[in-house]
């Protein structure tokens, strides 16, 4: 038969593992976030006007046709994926 010392006992015991546990649990919580690494942005980065940029600024405001096929040709769309490689690797940290 077991008596109410050692149900007693058996509380205690199983109340100082949860304490323990609790206590473990809160300490792993305060190395995860002061080892992870927060970036922050301190200021908005300047946009650097390369020569797609600058052929987009001096299309025509012609709504003829002539003048819109020429704007539309001289639009080179086939780097407009550049930079999404750097993107990917720095949001993948998130």
């Amino acid at each position: 038969m077991h008596t109410s010392h050692q149900t007693e006992r058996g509380f205690s015991t199983i109340f100082v593992l949860v304490i323990v546990a609790v206590v473990a649990l809160g300490i792993l919580a305060l190395v995860v976030v002061n080892n992870t690494n927060f970036k922050t942005v301190s200021e908005v980065p300047v946009s650097i006007q390369d020569e797609q940029v600058k052929k987009l600024e001096v299309q025509s405001s012609s709504d003829e046709i002539g003048p819109i096929e020429k704007d539309l040709v001289d639009t080179n769309l086939n780097n407009l994926d550049q930079g999404t490689d750097q993107i990917e690797k720095d949001s993948s940290g998130i």
